[in-house]
């Protein structure tokens, strides 16, 4: 189906309506027959129990005593004889031998073993008939049987059943041949409305598939001009249907995609030329950004010297610190050293005085003991020489105690200046400390803000870093692009838009041909080109 024209797939319709619609109509015809048959088996059956209902009247008189056997069954064969309907039909009786008992049309038969009596057919009819009673107590048997006063056999449907008190099978039949006339005359009526309807069928199909065919070819004729890149072509529509508005769609597709394609090309010349301008400026700045890159490496390099430069000077501030605080303690240590010393000196200095003021009376002492030996003469000689000793002895005891004491003034002097130079010393050498703290947490913060600018400067390097790979990316995109902007318009080249194409520009469109021609709209009418 993928390959065939449009118009064998419209006949293609045309047959399976018509298979379709004769076959419905052979459905209908048996359903009919069928139903035919139905309402006269049911019409057979109806009868039967008739005469059926004539047997038990007598039976049940037999019964009562009113009529002997024989009586009650002569008066019925004589009852069911006389039933006749349908212009000639009739009924029958005969036994379970089968035997014939009594036939209405055919006495000649009454008597007669019927085993051996079959159709034109081979069919042993009574026999059937018999089995058909023995299996379900009544029901239908067809065979072919002649007319009243006439020897063809024709076909016929006989309704049988049993009357067990008697062993007798009580039948009556119709001729089913006019059910057959009856189904192919409504075949022949049914053929002439099938043959008159494909008539029709056929000639609006053919219209329609010739309206089809016009408008398809004119469609495809445009799209296959659009597909080869004239965009001036146009086409026209013989008919106002859905092919004119098809075409008209087309048209303007045609007229919207000329102005589609003469919009891409100045805006592919455009991309074209900022490309270029791009790729330019991207190259350019590549190269700023790595001379950039090269000048933040140097100050990167010269920030980590000055830090640790700043970082040397702080750890030297801050033993220079530990120092001074050292030096203010052993100042102030010293002071009160100097200050426990001038007071032992001062000590010393009172005992020298009393020393002093011992050797003064030691001195008066001798001297009056010296005039007391003097009074005594030579008794008190030995003892003026040791008076005389003594008093030596005071004298330079008292000599010493004044060198002494003078020299101890003079410490005691020398050390009170030390001690009021050692308590003015002290607030320099911790304010001297203080300040070198507070030089020392400034280089702290300074090395700390060299740190941060150093690796502010290193962000700023690898930032540029980045810049410059961006600036090379930018670049080989720019220049991407630029190669695209040319293929771009060398497919644009393809259509024609206005005028013709030069040799250069056909040459670059060859691959958009080939694409476009891979979607030739040919091929969506599924058929070959101009199939229709």
């Amino acid at each position: 189906m993928r390959f065939l024209r449009i118009s064998t797939r419209l006949n293609l319709l045309v047959v399976v309506m018509i298979l379709g619609m004769v076959g419905l109509g052979v459905f209908s015809l048996f359903q009919e027959q069928e139903h035919l048959v139905n309402e006269r088996q049911a019409a057979l059956a109806s009868l039967v129990e008739s005469a059926m209902g004539v047997l038990a009247n007598y039976h049940q008189q037999e019964l009562d005593g009113t009529l002997s056997r024989e009586e009650a069954q002569k008066r019925a064969l004589d009852a069911i004889k006389g039933m006749r309907y349908g212009g000639g039909n009739y009924f029958w009786v005969n036994d379970m031998t089968p035997a014939m008992i009594m036939h209405t049309v055919k006495p000649e038969l009454n008597g007669q073993d019927l085993s051996g009596f079959e159709d034109p057919s081979g069919k042993r009819l009574f026999i059937e008939m018999v089995d058909t009673v023995k299996e379900h107590g009544q029901g239908i048997v067809e065979y072919l049987w002649p007319k009243p006063g006439f020897d063809e056999p024709v076909p016929k449907a006989s309704y049988v059943a049993g009357f067990a008190p008697w062993g007798w099978i009580v039948g009556t039949g119709i001729y089913i041949d006019d059910l057959d006339a009856l189904f192919w005359d409504n075949a022949k009526r049914l053929a002439i409305v099938f043959a008159l309807v494909g008539l029709v069928l056929f000639v609006i199909i053919f219209t329609i598939a010739r309206r089809i065919k016009h408008g398809l070819a004119s469609s495809l004729r445009l799209a296959d001009a659009v597909a080869s890149g004239a965009l001036d072509a146009n086409a026209t529509a013989r008919f106002n249907d859905e092919f004119k508005v098809l075409i008209d769609a087309l048209n303007r597709m045609a007229i919207k995609l000329k102005t589609v394609v003469g919009e891409v090309s100045v805006a592919t010349h455009r991309v074209a030329s900022g490309s270029q301008e791009m790729m330019t400026a991207s190259t350019r700045l590549s190269q700023d950004a790595i001379e950039q890159a090269a000048s933040a490496e140097q100050a990167s390099s010269s920030m980590e010297q000055m830090t640790a430069n700043i970082q040397q000077n702080a750890d030297n501030a801050a033993q220079t610190e530990k120092i001074s605080r050292d030096a203010a303690n052993d100042a102030e240590a010293s002071g009160r050293a100097v200050s426990e010393a001038v007071g032992a000196m001062e000590t010393i200095a009172e005992k020298i005085l009393i020393v002093q003021d011992i050797a003064r009376q030691t001195d008066l002492l001798a001297l009056n003991a010296a005039v007391e030996a003097a009074r005594a003469g030579e008794h008190g000689r030995g003892f003026a020489v040791v008076a005389a000793e003594v008093r030596k002895l005071a004298e330079r005891s008292q000599a010493a105690a004044q060198e002494i004491s003078g020299l101890s003034g003079d410490t005691v002097k020398a050390a009170q200046n030390a001690g009021e130079m050692l308590i003015r010393l002290v607030p320099d050498i911790q304010k001297s400390a203080g300040l070198i703290a507070e030089i020392s947490a400034a280089s702290n913060e300074q090395s700390a803000g060299a740190g941060q600018v150093n690796t502010a400067i290193q962000r700023l390097d690898e930032v540029t870093r980045q810049n410059t790979s961006a600036a090379e990316r930018m670049s080989t995109t720019a220049e991407e692009l630029s190669s695209q902007a040319e293929r771009l318009q060398a497919a644009i080249g393809y259509f024609q838009v206005g005028g013709r194409r030069t040799q250069s520009e056909r040459d670059n469109a060859q691959p958009l041909a080939g694409l476009l021609r891979t979607a030739s709209l040919p091929a969506l009418a599924g058929g070959n080109e101009g199939e229709i």
